[in-house]
């Protein structure tokens, strides 16, 4: 088990560093893109949204194969040092930390879904009233702007409470409008509020909003998710407001509409799956960008702009994550395991000649010590020309000791054979004995 989490872990820190950096060059594109249409601002973070959730060095089927190919030219097996792992018979202090850290993350993993499954109750109870219970002279002049929407009173409801507008449902998405804010906006920015919702309507964006709730479940710990879903938010609402403004509305009108609001003192419900006039974003930030066609002359930069970072997208998912987990295991012994063996090995063949320059060791899994399991695993393995395994396979030795074994020889690292002072690839053999205080 020990060994699973620290592969574990180091998979999990080693995604979090090439995502961070894959976020902040994502942050740098966005800055150079200015004032983009809202829509080029979403496209953008969803590019990050895709990063984070898709595993680290990931290489195509038989890409790696194809890249090192010629197995069969390396066919002696030079047989390295044993490297001797001791280990008491109870837990390692780091087999602890990783544990403990383990059940931390599981924790944090129940508490947000336990808050996304309160949500989703709440939004079950939540007050509104039919568009046909709502006073008449306010049907009047709702109605109105809902028919220059194409909009029928199933799909707009209203409620006495202080709140902004929103959208709620995430199948059959609903408009639910405050009666006081009714009452204070003219007829004009009445129709650009409800254009603002009906835009979240027609994107279902209450279901995307439960989508990246779910996300922030499993990566509430990476310290640049907060930045991606806040730029995934307000992208939502600059596509809400462009589509205001495409109504007719100048942005001077828009704006008191957006500020009326504010002043009315209208609360956003803590709801994780409700979309809507969300005013948590710079009002400044939002009327800065209410110039549509200064911004649609620079759709050549945009596109170059979303290009290059897709580019950056596909070459971070495909690139092999390599040695990295090495930085993590060390090859220091921890204060109760003793590692023996290393250095260069002993040839048989004095043409050919493999230097070893770091180690790994293996984790001496806690359930082979709880049952007081010992033994020597032998590890075939092909290094390459450029020093790293090809390839490994276990040629003996306990079967509850062999996959750390194998993992640990898979980060070894190697200076690359020669023979009469050329690379080439060569067979190692690499004794792992593990012994018992």
């Amino acid at each position: 088990m020990s060994a699973e989490l620290s592969l574990f872990w180091t998979g999990i820190l080693t995604h979090v560093w090439q995502t961070s950096l894959f976020i902040a060059l994502l942050w740098a594109v966005e800055r150079a893109m200015g004032l983009a249409p809202g829509r080029w601002v979403e496209r953008l973070w969803l590019l990050g949204l895709l990063r984070l959730l898709w595993p680290s060095g990931l290489t195509l089927p038989g890409f790696e194969m194809a890249s090192r190919g010629g197995y069969e030219t390396a066919q002696k097996i030079l047989t390295l040092p044993a490297q001797v792992v001791q280990t008491s018979t109870t837990p390692s202090g780091f087999s602890v930390f990783l544990m403990v850290i383990s059940g931390m993350w599981i924790v944090g993993v129940l508490i947000h879904l336990l808050r996304l499954g309160q949500d989703q109750r709440n939004l079950q109870h939540w007050k509104s009233h039919p568009f046909e219970e709502m006073p008449l002279a306010d049907q009047t002049v709702l109605g109105s702007s809902m028919a220059k929407l194409d909009l029928v009173p199933d799909q707009v409801r209203w409620t006495d409470s202080s709140v902004m507008p929103m959208v709620v449902g995430l199948i059959r998405p609903r408009i639910i409008l405050p009666l006081s804010l009714i009452h204070q906006l003219a007829g004009d920015q009445l129709l650009a509020v409800l254009s603002h919702e009906n835009s979240h309507r027609l994107r279902y964006d209450p279901l995307r909003l439960l989508g990246y709730s779910l996300v922030q479940s499993v990566f509430f710990f990476h310290p640049l998710w907060p930045l991606v879903l806040k730029r995934l938010k307000d992208s939502s609402e600059f596509i809400a407001d462009e589509s205001s403004l495409a109504s007719g509305l100048p942005g001077r009108r828009y704006a008191l509409a957006l500020a009326t609001a504010l002043d009315l003192d209208l609360k956003t419900p803590r709801l994780s799956a409700a979309a809507g006039l969300r005013c948590k974003t710079s009002l400044t930030s939002r009327i800065a960008r209410f110039n549509l066609k200064e911004r649609n002359m620079n759709m050549l930069r945009y596109r170059f702009l979303l290009a290059m970072a897709f580019g950056l997208l596909i070459l971070g998912m495909l690139a092999p994550v390599g040695n990295q987990a090495v930085a993590l295991t060390g090859d220091e012994p921890e204060s109760n395991t003793t590692v023996i063996g290393g250095g260069r090995p002993e040839p048989e063949d004095k043409d050919v000649r493999v230097n070893i320059t770091r180690w790994a060791k293996p984790e001496y899994p806690d359930a082979c010590r709880k049952e007081k399991i010992s033994g020597t695993v032998v590890v075939k393995a092909l290094v390459d020309k450029e020093g790293q395994i090809a390839k490994a396979e276990v040629l003996d030795g306990p079967e509850c000791l062999r996959e750390a074994a194998l993992e640990a020889a898979k980060k070894c690292l190697f200076k690359p054979a020669t023979k009469n002072g050329v690379q080439v690839e060569a067979w190692v053999a690499i004794p792992y004995e593990f012994r018992l205080k």
